[in-house]
């Protein structure tokens, strides 16, 4: 079992022939994180909560979907350019990778965004200083764990989601061996047959390099 899953994901890998069919299947599979989608069925957004648009669960679907499109695109390019990631757990380390960095710049941008609605909707220096300092605590500090969590464990579901879909095991092409009958390069590597034994001492002598002299 465990010999089985080391092959599944550290074994080479390679696109899923069609790539125009099974790379978008990866896109939507990975997407569809089920904590939301199950969520999004079960509990349906409400008119009085500001319906399906104001949801805070569909904008994390919006922007994981712009987030695995792009996480896509780099392993794309980095393997045109030098053939990595080549393996499943490769694949899933980058979505890992990326994930991490695209919450927390995600949550930066965040709270910058809030800043600068408080700086414009408030009035006086002090009152604005005070709700930007609750903001920067509020989404910054004690949102960061919540926020890393979720974009961990999205990235994690969505690098196993593409390298699974998108990718398949690279199969290795064995070359046959040729036949030494008909192995054309034989000749060229095969000894000069020996020379021949003198008949006589006389034509060993004169041909020294036929062989010794009989005695």
């Amino acid at each position: 079992m465990t010999g089985g899953v080391q092959k599944l994901f550290r074994g080479p890998v390679v696109w899923r022939e069609p790539v125009s069919l099974f790379g978008p299947l990866g896109w939507i599979a990975a997407t569809a994180w089920p904590p939301i989608v199950f969520t999004l069925v079960i509990f349906a957004p409400t008119k009085e909560s500001g319906g399906l648009l104001n949801d805070w669960r569909l904008k994390a679907l919006v922007a994981g979907a712009v987030a695995i499109a792009a996480i896509l695109w780099i392993v794309k390019g980095e393997r045109e350019r030098d053939g990595s990631p080549s393996t499943r757990l490769g694949i899933l380390s980058r979505f890992l990778l990326f994930g991490f960095i695209f919450s927390l710049g995600a949550l930066i941008l965040l709270v910058l965004a809030f800043s600068v609605m408080t700086v414009f909707g408030s009035e006086g220096f002090l009152p604005t200083l005070g709700e930007i300092e609750s903001t920067l605590f509020l989404f910054g500090v004690a949102g960061l764990p919540p926020a890393l969590m979720v974009g961990v464990s999205y990235a994690v579901w969505a690098g196993l989601m593409v390298s699974l879909v998108s990718f398949t095991p690279k199969v290795e092409r064995s070359r046959p061996r040729p036949s030494p009958l008909f192995d054309l390069t034989a000749t060229d590597e095969t000894p000069p047959p020996p020379a021949p034994v003198p008949e006589t001492p006389v034509e060993a002598g004169l041909r020294p390099d036929l062989g010794e002299p009989r005695p």
